[in-house]
C-alpha cells in the first residue's frame, strides 16, 4: 500500500512538472509571438532577388562555441525558406565577385586582419549600398582594429589606445526598444554569452547603439555604456549601405534563442531595405 502511495505521487508530481512546463513553453511563446506582432509591414513579400553570403571559417574554439559553419548552414536553410532570398556560404574572405553580386554579407568568422586590397573591395560594395551582418568573432579584428571599426561602427582593439576585453559573463542589457529591430521587447534582457568592451568607435557613418550593458567588474558610479547591438548607416537614399552588428553570440545555443532570432531576422529585413513579414515564419522553424 506504501509503495502504491509513493507511486501515486511521483506520477502527480511528474504530471504537476509536465503541465508547469507546458504553461512555461505556452507563456514564452506566447511572449514571442506579443513581440512579433508589434510590427507588422504591409508588404507581404521580398520586393526583388537577394543574395546573402555567410562567411565562416574552421572551428577555432571549444565544443558548443564558435561554430561558424554550422551557423552559416543552419541560416540559410532558413533564409532559402523566403521567396526571393538565396543563399551562399564562403570559407574565409569572399572573391570580388562574390562581393559584386550580394546584397547582404553576413561576418561570423575568424579573420586575423583585412589588406589594404581587401578594405578597398569592402569600401567598393558598401559605395553602391551593400549591407552587412557582423556577429561576435566578426568584430575581432588583430590589426588596425580602427579600420575595421570605420566600416562597421565599433570594433574590438589589440591596439593602443584602445585595448578591448572580453568575458563570459551574465549581464543585463538595455534595449532601444522605439527601434523596429527591438520594438515590443521587453525594455531589458539578459543572455548569458560572452562580452566584449572597451571596443574602438568608428568614424565613419551615422551609428545608432540599440543595446548596452556595464562591463563586468565595472566600478560604482562608473556610468559608462558598453554597447552590444548597434547599426550604422553609410550615406543616404537607395545606395545607403547599412550594417548592423552584435557582441554577442558566443554560445551556439543562443543562436535558437527566440528573442535573439527575432532581432536576426529583423536586422536582416532591415539591412536588406525589405519588410520583416516575410522572415517572420522563420522565428519558430527548427
Amino acid at each position: 500500500m506504501i509503495r502504491f502511495c509513493f507511486m501515486v505521487m511521483a506520477v502527480g508530481l511528474l504530471l504537476v512538472a509536465n503541465n508547469e512546463a507546458r504553461s512555461d513553453d505556452a507563456a514564452d511563446k506566447e511572449g514571442v509571438q506579443k513581440i512579433l506582432d508589434a510590427t507588422t509591414d504591409k508588404q507581404r513579400s521580398v520586393s526583388k532577388k537577394r543574395i546573402v553570403t555567410f562567411m565562416w571559417s574552421k572551428n577555432d574554439h571549444a565544443k558548443g562555441t564558435h561554430s561558424y559553419r554550422a551557423f552559416a548552414e543552419k541560416w540559410k536553410g532558413l533564409l532559402d525558406k523566403v521567396d526571393n532570398v538565396s543563399c551562399e556560404l564562403v570559407n574565409g574572405f569572399p572573391k570580388s565577385e562574390q562581393w559584386d553580386k550580394t546584397d547582404l554579407m553576413v561576418v561570423y568568422l575568424t579573420q586575423k586582419f583585412l589588406s589594404d586590397e581587401q578594405y578597398a573591395t569592402i569600401d567598393k560594395f558598401q559605395k553602391r549600398g551593400g549591407a552587412m551582418m557582423v556577429i561576435h568573432q566578426g568584430l575581432v579584428h588583430r590589426k588596425h582594429g580602427d579600420k575595421w571599426a570605420d566600416r562597421i561602427g565599433f570594433a574590438y582593439s589589440f591596439q593602443k589606445p584602445v585595448i578591448s576585453r572580453w568575458e563570459r559573463h551574465k549581464e543585463t542589457i538595455t534595449l532601444d526598444t522605439d527601434s523596429g529591430i527591438f520594438k515590443g521587447f521587453p525594455k531589458t534582457i539578459q543572455y548569458n554569452d560572452e562580452l566584449y568592451w572597451f571596443l574602438v568607435k568608428g568614424r565613419q557613418g551615422k551609428i545608432t547603439v540599440l543595446g548596452h550593458t556595464r562591463f563586468p567588474k565595472q566600478r560604482k558610479g562608473d556610468k559608462t555604456q558598453s554597447p552590444v547591438f548597434w547599426t550604422v548607416e553609410h550615406g543616404n537614399g537607395i545606395d545607403q549601405a547599412r550594417v548592423f552588428a552584435c557582441v554577442i553570440a558566443h554560445n551556439d545555443t543562443i543562436h535558437d534563442n527566440a528573442h535573439f532570432r527575432i532581432a536576426l531576422l529583423r536586422a536582416t529585413a532591415w539591412c536588406l531595405k525589405e519588410p520583416f513579414e516575410p522572415f517572420k515564419p522563420l522565428v519558430f522553424e527548427k
